[in-house]
């Protein structure tokens, strides 16, 4: 993963609030814009931006322009893979709580 002459290590993307539950949601909804993230991962549009552009120097979603200009997000292969991932650890901890 790299960003303008760095890498962008795992632990970067991992440990930004809301990059998570944003590959969890393009999973399951395979596309989003950002205020589907905003509302519906109930996030600060802040937090949603920082993830949304680590996501994008990782190359783990990519954008594209919708209607009206919109900036659509999408998933990418190796994003979907880290997202499986990411579901599977939130179940886990999940179970963990019950």
């Amino acid at each position: 993963m790299k960003r303008k002459g760095e890498t962008i290590t795992i632990n970067e993307i991992w440990t930004q609030t809301g990059t998570m539950d944003i590959l969890i949601f393009l999973l399951e909804k395979k596309q989003g814009i950002l205020s589907d993230f905003i509302y519906g991962l109930r996030k600060n549009p802040n937090t949603i931006q920082r993830a949304v552009e680590k996501l994008i120097e990782a190359d783990l979603i990519k954008e594209e322009h919708g209607d009206y200009n919109s900036r659509l997000f999408t998933i990418t292969k190796i994003g979907s893979q880290m997202a499986e991932l990411a579901k599977q650890q939130k179940e886990l901890f999940d179970l963990q709580k019950n």
